[in-house]
Formats: structure tokens, sequence, C-alpha cells
């Protein structure tokens, strides 16, 4: 059974990004424990865990959501994000002391709760049922597919990994341009 545990700073979405990972882990038939010890309370229980998901502290907004600047009443918002990088510097220097490999967390919840499930993916799916991106493989193909596919080479982007990434259709637009440009 691996388990992993779920840290990170007050209000960050740990326990709703806890209950999405229990839910995706469950479908996907994994054996695999989540826990979400509170903080500091469940340091102890760290050196047990194969892996810690610490939830990465995002920006602060610089508009409130009617898009205005924020006013007075943000100081308090400030106080919450240094009491958060306290915390977050407090449970990072934890993990490393007890020597816990972790996995910062950034982004919404969705792209955290993939990213979470990418990460146990590489700890109990051997590597060579792993696509590149850490997606589940699907069955190998014949022996012809496989020699068509292994020469055809597929361009990702370096930044995500996404072949549809807009900087290649940028670079695409750009050579075209290039090409339909009359010369001087």
């Amino acid at each position: 059974m691996l388990n992993i545990a779920l840290v990170g700073a007050p209000h960050t979405g740990k326990t709703s990004l806890a209950d999405g990972l229990k839910a995706s882990i469950d479908a996907a038939g994994w054996k695999v424990t989540v826990s979400a010890p509170p903080w500091p309370e469940g340091a102890a229980d760290l050196p047990g865990c194969r892996l810690a998901l610490l939830m990465g502290l995002n920006t602060a907004p610089t508009q409130d959501a009617s898009g205005q600047a924020p006013d007075s009443g943000q100081t308090q918002t400030m106080a919450q994000a240094m009491a958060q990088g306290v915390a977050d510097q407090s449970i990072r220097a934890v993990l490393t002391q007890a020597r816990v490999p972790y996995q910062v967390l950034y982004g919404s919840a969705e792209e955290r709760l993939a990213l979470a499930l990418r990460s146990i993916e590489h700890l109990i799916v051997p590597a060579a049922d792993r696509s590149p991106l850490g997606t589940r493989v699907p069955e190998r193909p014949p022996k012809e597919a496989r020699q068509t596919a292994a020469s055809a080479w597929v361009w990702a982007c370096e930044k995500c990994s996404d072949p549809q990434c807009e900087h290649r259709l940028l670079s695409d637009l750009l050579a075209q341009r290039e090409q339909t440009a009359p010369s001087p």
C-alpha cells in the first residue's frame, strides 16, 4: 500500500483536493492511501509516507472579483498571505528534515488534481506503461503500426509538452508568413 500525505498552508484547498484524489484513486483501482494530516500535529506521521503533495501558494490577486483594485479590506488578506508563507516554509523545512520527497502542486483545483494524479501514477505504474505525459498508454499496436509510428516524429512544446500548443501554432504562422512574403 502506497501512503501519500497531502500537506499545505491553511486555505490552500487541501481538503477539496484530498476528496478529489480519493475519488480518482478509487476509480482507478490503485492501492493508495491519501491522508491530509493537520499541521503541525501531523508532522510526526510524515516519515511513513512515500510522497508528500504540498499545496503551493498561488499569487495573490491584484483585483477583486468585480475587477477593482484592492481596498483597505485587503489588509487582512495580506496578513493571511504572510501567515500562509510562514506555514509553507515551515512545512517545507519539516519535509526536508524528515527526508520525505515532496511535489509542489500549483494551479487551479483541476490542475492540482491532474498533477497529483500524475505524481502518484509515476510511483505505482511501471515506466514502460506510461506515456511521456504521464497518462496510461493503451495496449501496444501491431508491429507494422509501431514501425510506421516510430518513423513519424511528433513535435511537443518545450514548455508544456502539448503537440497542439499555441507556441507551435505561432511558429507555424510565422513560417507561413515568411514563405508568402515577397522577396525584396
